[in-house]
Protein backbone atom coordinates (compact mmCIF):
# COMPACT_ATOMS: atom_id res chain seq x y z
CA UNK A 1 0.00 0.00 0.00
CA UNK A 2 2.85 2.29 0.86
CA UNK A 3 4.65 1.45 -2.49
CA UNK A 4 1.40 2.20 -4.33
CA UNK A 5 1.04 5.59 -2.66
CA UNK A 6 4.71 6.37 -3.40
CA UNK A 7 4.25 5.59 -7.06
CA UNK A 8 1.05 7.66 -7.20
CA UNK A 9 2.76 10.51 -5.42
CA UNK A 10 5.54 10.50 -8.00
CA UNK A 11 3.19 10.34 -10.97
CA UNK A 12 0.11 12.36 -9.61
CA UNK A 13 0.93 14.25 -6.40
CA UNK A 14 -2.13 16.49 -6.56
CA UNK A 15 -4.44 13.52 -6.66
CA UNK A 16 -2.81 11.99 -3.59
CA UNK A 17 -3.20 15.23 -1.67
CA UNK A 18 -6.88 15.37 -2.52
CA UNK A 19 -7.40 11.73 -1.63
CA UNK A 20 -5.73 12.11 1.76
CA UNK A 21 -7.19 15.49 2.80
CA UNK A 22 -10.77 14.81 1.69
CA UNK A 23 -11.53 12.20 4.38
CA UNK A 24 -9.96 14.39 7.04
CA UNK A 25 -12.12 17.33 5.97
CA UNK A 26 -15.18 15.12 6.00
CA UNK A 27 -14.46 13.94 9.52
CA UNK A 28 -13.90 17.49 10.72
CA UNK A 29 -17.13 18.68 9.08
CA UNK A 30 -19.09 15.77 10.52
CA UNK A 31 -17.79 16.43 14.01
CA UNK A 32 -18.68 20.10 13.67
CA UNK A 33 -22.24 19.24 12.69
CA UNK A 34 -22.57 16.91 15.69
CA UNK A 35 -21.25 19.55 18.00
CA UNK A 36 -23.72 22.16 16.73
CA UNK A 37 -26.78 19.91 17.03
CA UNK A 38 -25.77 18.80 20.54
CA UNK A 39 -25.58 22.42 21.88
CA UNK A 40 -29.06 23.22 20.65
CA UNK A 41 -30.59 20.17 22.26
CA UNK A 42 -28.93 20.94 25.61
CA UNK A 43 -30.36 24.46 25.64
CA UNK A 44 -33.85 23.05 25.43
CA UNK A 45 -33.68 20.19 27.91
CA UNK A 46 -31.22 21.25 30.58
CA UNK A 47 -31.17 24.35 32.73
CA UNK A 48 -28.01 26.24 33.26
CA UNK A 49 -26.26 25.37 36.47
CA UNK A 50 -26.64 28.93 37.85
CA UNK A 51 -30.40 28.94 37.02
CA UNK A 52 -30.81 25.56 38.59
CA UNK A 53 -29.16 26.77 41.82
CA UNK A 54 -31.39 29.86 41.96
CA UNK A 55 -34.58 27.81 41.59
CA UNK A 56 -33.47 25.39 44.27
CA UNK A 57 -32.73 28.29 46.59
CA UNK A 58 -36.19 29.78 45.94
CA UNK A 59 -37.80 26.42 46.71
CA UNK A 60 -35.91 26.17 50.00
CA UNK A 61 -36.97 29.70 51.02
CA UNK A 62 -40.63 28.98 50.22
CA UNK A 63 -40.49 25.74 52.20
CA UNK A 64 -38.98 27.53 55.21
CA UNK A 65 -41.63 30.23 55.05
CA UNK A 66 -44.39 27.62 55.08
CA UNK A 67 -42.89 25.87 58.11
CA UNK A 68 -42.21 29.01 60.18
CA UNK A 69 -44.97 30.94 61.97
CA UNK A 70 -45.74 34.50 60.90
CA UNK A 71 -43.62 37.19 62.41
CA UNK A 72 -44.50 40.65 63.62
CA UNK A 73 -42.23 43.62 63.78
CA UNK A 74 -41.94 45.41 67.08
CA UNK A 75 -41.50 49.09 66.39
CA UNK A 76 -40.30 51.77 68.75
CA UNK A 77 -40.74 55.38 67.72
CA UNK A 78 -41.43 54.26 64.15
CA UNK A 79 -38.18 52.26 63.68
CA UNK A 80 -37.75 48.52 63.62
CA UNK A 81 -35.70 47.18 66.49
CA UNK A 82 -33.05 44.51 66.09
CA UNK A 83 -35.29 42.07 67.93
CA UNK A 84 -38.03 42.55 65.36
CA UNK A 85 -39.01 38.91 64.78
CA UNK A 86 -41.36 37.67 67.49
CA UNK A 87 -43.70 34.75 67.00
CA UNK A 88 -47.40 35.55 66.91
CA UNK A 89 -49.33 33.40 69.37
CA UNK A 90 -53.05 32.80 69.55
CA UNK A 91 -52.94 33.11 73.35
CA UNK A 92 -53.24 36.64 74.73
CA UNK A 93 -50.07 38.18 75.93
CA UNK A 94 -49.60 39.10 79.55
CA UNK A 95 -49.39 42.84 80.07
CA UNK A 96 -45.91 44.10 80.49
CA UNK A 97 -44.97 44.63 84.11
CA UNK A 98 -43.28 47.89 85.02
CA UNK A 99 -39.68 47.55 85.94
CA UNK A 100 -38.88 47.90 89.57
CA UNK A 101 -36.12 50.28 90.36
CA UNK A 102 -34.06 49.95 93.46
CA UNK A 103 -34.76 52.55 96.06
CA UNK A 104 -31.82 54.56 97.32
CA UNK A 105 -29.95 52.71 100.01
CA UNK A 106 -31.02 53.85 103.43
CA UNK A 107 -28.42 54.78 105.97
CA UNK A 108 -28.43 54.27 109.67
CA UNK A 109 -27.16 56.75 112.20
CA UNK A 110 -23.63 55.44 111.75
CA UNK A 111 -23.66 56.21 108.03
CA UNK A 112 -23.45 52.58 106.87
CA UNK A 113 -25.52 51.65 103.86
CA UNK A 114 -28.55 49.39 104.29
CA UNK A 115 -30.06 47.44 101.40
CA UNK A 116 -33.51 48.71 100.50
CA UNK A 117 -36.14 46.09 99.65
CA UNK A 118 -37.38 46.31 96.09
CA UNK A 119 -41.07 46.31 96.84
CA UNK A 120 -43.98 48.23 95.46
CA UNK A 121 -44.76 51.35 97.43
CA UNK A 122 -47.47 50.81 100.03
CA UNK A 123 -50.85 52.39 99.37
CA UNK A 124 -51.72 55.31 101.52
CA UNK A 125 -54.61 54.63 103.85
CA UNK A 126 -56.62 57.25 105.65
CA UNK A 127 -55.22 57.86 109.10
CA UNK A 128 -57.60 57.56 112.01
CA UNK A 129 -58.04 60.95 113.60
CA UNK A 130 -59.84 61.92 116.76
CA UNK A 131 -63.26 63.34 116.00
CA UNK A 132 -64.16 66.74 117.28
CA UNK A 133 -66.03 66.84 120.53
CA UNK A 134 -69.73 66.49 119.83
CA UNK A 135 -71.98 69.38 120.85
CA UNK A 136 -74.80 68.96 123.29
CA UNK A 137 -78.36 68.62 122.02
CA UNK A 138 -79.46 72.02 123.33
CA UNK A 139 -76.55 73.67 121.52
CA UNK A 140 -77.88 72.78 118.05
CA UNK A 141 -81.57 73.46 118.60
CA UNK A 142 -83.02 76.80 117.54
CA UNK A 143 -85.75 76.48 120.17
CA UNK A 144 -85.22 74.66 123.44
CA UNK A 145 -87.47 71.73 124.22
CA UNK A 146 -90.35 72.37 126.61
CA UNK A 147 -90.34 68.97 128.23
CA UNK A 148 -93.51 69.70 130.18
CA UNK A 149 -95.43 70.18 126.92
CA UNK A 150 -94.64 66.68 125.61
CA UNK A 151 -97.95 65.05 126.48
CA UNK A 152 -98.27 62.29 123.84
CA UNK A 153 -96.50 58.98 124.13
CA UNK A 154 -94.95 56.86 126.83
CA UNK A 155 -92.97 53.70 127.45
CA UNK A 156 -95.83 51.28 126.70
CA UNK A 157 -95.98 50.10 130.28
CA UNK A 158 -99.59 48.98 129.87
CA UNK A 159 -98.45 46.34 127.42
CA UNK A 160 -100.41 45.08 124.44
CA UNK A 161 -103.77 46.78 124.68
CA UNK A 162 -104.68 46.85 120.99
CA UNK A 163 -106.15 43.85 119.17
CA UNK A 164 -103.69 42.08 116.85
CA UNK A 165 -105.71 42.84 113.78
CA UNK A 166 -106.06 45.41 111.01
CA UNK A 167 -102.29 45.90 110.64
CA UNK A 168 -101.38 45.77 114.35
CA UNK A 169 -98.51 43.41 115.15
CA UNK A 170 -96.86 42.33 118.44
CA UNK A 171 -94.45 44.86 119.93
CA UNK A 172 -94.61 44.22 123.66
CA UNK A 173 -91.89 42.31 125.51
CA UNK A 174 -88.11 42.32 125.91
CA UNK A 175 -87.44 41.01 122.40
CA UNK A 176 -89.04 44.14 120.93
CA UNK A 177 -87.21 46.62 123.13
CA UNK A 178 -84.71 49.18 121.84
CA UNK A 179 -82.62 51.87 123.52
CA UNK A 180 -84.21 54.62 121.42
CA UNK A 181 -86.69 57.33 122.28
CA UNK A 182 -88.48 59.66 119.86
CA UNK A 183 -88.95 63.39 120.42
CA UNK A 184 -91.04 65.57 118.11
CA UNK A 185 -91.46 68.85 119.98
CA UNK A 186 -93.76 70.39 117.35
CA UNK A 187 -96.18 67.45 117.77
CA UNK A 188 -95.62 67.24 121.56
CA UNK A 189 -94.32 63.65 121.27
CA UNK A 190 -92.02 61.85 123.70
CA UNK A 191 -92.22 58.07 123.28
CA UNK A 192 -90.23 54.87 123.46
CA UNK A 193 -89.43 53.09 120.22
CA UNK A 194 -90.14 49.36 119.88
CA UNK A 195 -89.43 46.90 117.11
CA UNK A 196 -92.22 45.89 114.77
CA UNK A 197 -92.38 43.50 111.86
CA UNK A 198 -94.70 43.22 108.92
CA UNK A 199 -98.41 42.46 108.96
CA UNK A 200 -99.68 39.24 107.35
CA UNK A 201 -100.41 41.15 104.13
CA UNK A 202 -96.76 42.27 103.92
CA UNK A 203 -97.41 45.86 104.93
CA UNK A 204 -95.45 47.59 107.67
CA UNK A 205 -97.01 46.67 110.99
CA UNK A 206 -98.21 49.08 113.69
CA UNK A 207 -97.38 48.56 117.40
CA UNK A 208 -99.82 46.91 119.84
CA UNK A 209 -99.65 49.88 122.20
CA UNK A 210 -100.87 53.36 121.18
CA UNK A 211 -98.29 55.22 123.33
CA UNK A 212 -95.17 53.90 121.61
CA UNK A 213 -93.50 54.30 118.22
CA UNK A 214 -92.83 51.24 116.08
CA UNK A 215 -89.55 50.84 114.18
CA UNK A 216 -89.59 48.40 111.25
CA UNK A 217 -86.71 46.11 112.19
CA UNK A 218 -85.83 45.40 108.57
CA UNK A 219 -85.17 49.09 107.86
CA UNK A 220 -82.12 51.20 108.67
CA UNK A 221 -81.34 52.01 112.28
CA UNK A 222 -81.64 55.62 113.40
CA UNK A 223 -78.39 57.52 112.90
CA UNK A 224 -77.21 55.24 110.11
CA UNK A 225 -77.30 55.67 106.34
CA UNK A 226 -80.62 54.54 104.94
CA UNK A 227 -84.31 55.00 105.68
CA UNK A 228 -85.37 54.37 109.29
CA UNK A 229 -89.10 53.62 109.10
CA UNK A 230 -91.18 54.68 112.13
CA UNK A 231 -94.93 54.38 112.69
CA UNK A 232 -97.38 55.46 115.39
CA UNK A 233 -101.12 55.52 116.02
CA UNK A 234 -103.14 58.71 115.68
CA UNK A 235 -105.89 57.40 117.96
CA UNK A 236 -107.15 54.00 119.03
CA UNK A 237 -109.86 51.71 120.36
CA UNK A 238 -108.35 49.17 122.72
CA UNK A 239 -109.38 45.59 123.45
CA UNK A 240 -111.81 46.86 126.10
CA UNK A 241 -113.47 49.32 123.75
CA UNK A 242 -111.77 52.36 125.25
CA UNK A 243 -111.14 55.18 122.78
CA UNK A 244 -108.24 57.54 123.19
CA UNK A 245 -105.56 59.69 121.62
CA UNK A 246 -102.55 57.98 120.12
CA UNK A 247 -98.92 59.12 120.21
CA UNK A 248 -99.22 60.87 116.83
CA UNK A 249 -102.46 62.73 117.51
CA UNK A 250 -100.92 66.14 116.79
CA UNK A 251 -98.31 65.05 114.22
CA UNK A 252 -100.10 67.06 111.53
CA UNK A 253 -99.03 70.24 113.40
CA UNK A 254 -95.39 69.63 112.48
CA UNK A 255 -94.04 71.74 109.67
CA UNK A 256 -91.07 71.73 107.34
CA UNK A 257 -87.76 72.50 109.07
CA UNK A 258 -89.10 71.28 112.42
CA UNK A 259 -86.98 68.63 114.09
CA UNK A 260 -87.42 64.93 114.75
CA UNK A 261 -85.02 63.70 117.43
CA UNK A 262 -84.02 60.12 118.21
CA UNK A 263 -82.18 59.67 121.50
CA UNK A 264 -80.08 56.57 122.16
CA UNK A 265 -80.08 56.11 125.92
CA UNK A 266 -77.27 53.55 125.79
CA UNK A 267 -74.73 55.67 123.90
CA UNK A 268 -76.17 58.96 125.21
CA UNK A 269 -76.24 60.29 121.66
CA UNK A 270 -79.02 62.23 119.97
CA UNK A 271 -79.72 62.15 116.21
CA UNK A 272 -81.33 65.39 115.06
CA UNK A 273 -83.32 65.24 111.82
CA UNK A 274 -84.79 68.18 109.94
CA UNK A 275 -88.22 67.66 108.38
CA UNK A 276 -87.74 68.11 104.63
CA UNK A 277 -91.03 66.65 103.39
CA UNK A 278 -94.61 66.44 104.66
CA UNK A 279 -97.20 64.70 102.52
CA UNK A 280 -100.54 62.89 102.75
CA UNK A 281 -100.74 59.75 100.62
CA UNK A 282 -103.29 57.13 99.69
CA UNK A 283 -101.94 53.79 100.94
CA UNK A 284 -103.61 51.99 98.02
CA UNK A 285 -101.65 54.11 95.54
CA UNK A 286 -98.49 52.34 94.37
CA UNK A 287 -96.58 55.63 94.40
CA UNK A 288 -96.89 55.75 98.19
CA UNK A 289 -94.49 52.80 98.41
CA UNK A 290 -91.64 55.09 97.45
CA UNK A 291 -91.53 56.31 101.05
CA UNK A 292 -90.82 52.78 102.27
CA UNK A 293 -87.76 52.28 100.10
CA UNK A 294 -84.24 52.44 101.45
CA UNK A 295 -82.07 55.44 100.66
CA UNK A 296 -78.40 56.32 100.58
CA UNK A 297 -78.89 59.34 102.83
CA UNK A 298 -79.58 58.93 106.56
CA UNK A 299 -83.27 59.76 106.82
CA UNK A 300 -86.15 58.94 109.09
CA UNK A 301 -89.71 58.46 107.81
CA UNK A 302 -92.49 58.82 110.37
CA UNK A 303 -95.97 57.59 109.35
CA UNK A 304 -99.39 57.84 110.98
CA UNK A 305 -103.04 57.71 109.96
CA UNK A 306 -104.80 60.64 108.30
CA UNK A 307 -107.88 61.43 106.25
CA UNK A 308 -111.42 60.18 106.88
CA UNK A 309 -112.22 57.35 109.26
CA UNK A 310 -114.28 54.35 108.14
CA UNK A 311 -116.26 52.98 111.09
CA UNK A 312 -116.88 49.70 109.30
CA UNK A 313 -113.25 48.88 108.55
CA UNK A 314 -111.87 50.81 111.56
CA UNK A 315 -109.25 52.41 109.34
CA UNK A 316 -108.30 55.80 107.91
CA UNK A 317 -108.35 56.57 104.21
CA UNK A 318 -104.88 58.17 104.04
CA UNK A 319 -101.49 58.33 105.71
CA UNK A 320 -99.51 61.33 106.89
CA UNK A 321 -95.80 60.99 106.11
CA UNK A 322 -92.95 63.11 107.50
CA UNK A 323 -89.44 62.66 106.11
CA UNK A 324 -86.49 63.98 108.12
CA UNK A 325 -82.87 64.27 107.03
CA UNK A 326 -80.09 63.78 109.59
CA UNK A 327 -78.44 67.12 110.40
CA UNK A 328 -76.64 66.63 113.72
CA UNK A 329 -75.28 63.97 116.00
CA UNK A 330 -75.04 65.34 119.52
CA UNK A 331 -74.52 64.37 123.12
CA UNK A 332 -77.54 64.28 125.40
Amino acid sequence: MVEFLREQWQQRPSLVIIAVTAPIAFVITFLAILATSGDGERNVLVSFPEQQSGAQADAVVLQQQEQQPPVVEVRTSGTTTEAAQQSVSAAPREPAQPERTAEPAARDTNGSAQTAQQTEPARETPQATESEELPYLEDVLVEQIDWSALRYGGDGGEGAILPIDNGVVPSTGPRFATSWELLVPSARISASIKKVGRAPNGAMGAPDNPDIIGWLDSSAAPGESGNALLVGHRDYTDINGKVGYGVCWELDKSRLRDVIIVIDTDSELAYVYEIIEKVTVDPTDRSSREYLKQTEEPVVTLITCNGSFDVNTHSYSHRLVLVGLLRHITRT
